[in-house]
């Protein structure tokens, strides 16, 4: 019968990544690797047989528990070292003020990172990561966008994000999305917006050319399609009709802004039912 795992291998500490640990752990796999072709063979048979496989498959599985630690200790005590070492080097940077200095630059950052804390959960930072067309309506001057969007044809096939950004590459499309953000951000907060809002010209040529990518098939056998000094909107209504003013929707537009934003919208009706043709000699009076 096969004699069990040798002393010096059953009693091995716990391992560092280290040169004579590296060493003292490739013999133990080679023992291993030696191990299973032996069992396999007709010198042990029976019960012997699994009891000797069952104590190298332990032995095996304790061996790379201790290698996996031993790595995750190593990169974990790597961080802190280099966490230690940007703390040093701010307190050798602040060694030179005087106690009061140094109590008044950690206020002044304290106080600006609890600012910045205030400032990205008022303006809901963490939805503008996402692609819900929800987000929008963080500024309330786009609920006339919204609400021509969502009873319009567009909105059970595209959202803003598929008209509003570039799709060439991921890198582009957050670009161009982080690029606007402070844009608009700038322009919502300080009340800069205009009554009739419009595309910039970067944006433009964004939307001209997600209306071509959706309407491949339709603009191949467009008889203008060769005409490149007019855009698809300066003919077609577009995802928001023809309505592009602040007051073309006097509903969507007021103060105070609801907290979940969607309230008024949830009661308007998606499907609107067809007119009845009116008959001869009947006229409405207008009220």
């Amino acid at each position: 019968m096969i004699s069990d795992t040798p002393v010096a291998l059953r009693n091995a500490a716990p391992y560092s990544l280290t040169t004579a640990s590296l060493a003292r752990l490739s013999k133990e796999l080679d023992f291993m690797l030696e191990l299973y072709p032996y069992l396999r063979t007709e010198q042990v048979g029976g019960t012997a047989y699994f009891q000797a496989l069952e104590r190298a498959r332990v032995h095996f599985s304790k061996v790379w528990k201790k290698v996996w630690r031993s790595a995750l200790n190593s990169l974990w005590y790597r961080r802190a070292r280099q966490k230690m070492k940007t703390i040093l080097r701010i307190g050798l940077l602040l060694q030179p003020l005087t106690p009061r200095w140094r109590v008044a630059i950690f206020a002044v950052g304290g106080a600006v990172f609890g600012l910045a804390l205030v400032v990205a959960h008022i303006s809901r930072a963490a939805s503008y990561l996402s692609d819900k067309p929800e987000a929008c309506l963080n500024c309330h001057v786009m609920n006339n966008a919204f609400a021509t969007w969502q009873h319009g044809s567009h909105r059970t096939v595209a959202e803003c994000t598929d008209c509003h950004l570039p799709h060439q590459n991921p890198v582009a499309e957050l670009a161009f999305k982080a690029r606007d953000g402070i844009f608009h951000s700038f322009v919502f907060t300080f009340h800069l917006e205009p009554q009739v809002l419009e595309l910039s010209e970067g944006a433009k040529h964004v939307v001209q050319e997600n209306c071509l990518r959706c309407h491949a098939n339709q603009f191949m056998l467009a008889r203008l399609a060769s005409m490149t000094e007019r855009r698809c909107w300066d003919c077609h209504d577009g995802a928001h009709g023809r309505v592009i003013s602040l007051s073309g929707t006097p509903h969507a537009y007021r103060l105070p802004f609801p907290p979940a934003g969607l309230e008024w919208m949830k009661t308007l009706p998606t499907d609107f039912p067809p007119l009845k043709p009116l008959k001869e000699g009947v006229h409405h009076e207008h009220h």
